[in-house]
């Protein structure tokens, strides 16, 4: 995938996580450079998996997963 596709591959899942009230969003192995600040909708999530990307840092939104109980890097 190209570094857009990447990108809207994740706020796909993002979107579909928040719409079905997810708690596990996985959004490993897409190579990413930053995330979509959308994230910071899912309160719900509590499992978050972003192993095999590129996060040199993370929105100022991640505070909204307040009950994240577990994530990968």
């Amino acid at each position: 995938m190209q570094p857009d596709e990447d990108y809207q591959e994740a706020l796909k899942r993002i979107k579909e996580a928040a719409s079905t009230g997810a708690k596990e969003l996985n959004l490993s192995g897409l190579g990413l450079s930053e995330l979509p600040p959308e994230i910071g909708g899912l309160a719900k999530l509590t499992w978050l998996n972003l192993f095999y990307n590129q996060l040199t840092a993370l929105p100022t939104e991640i505070e909204g997963l307040a009950s994240l109980q577990s994530s990968r890097n």
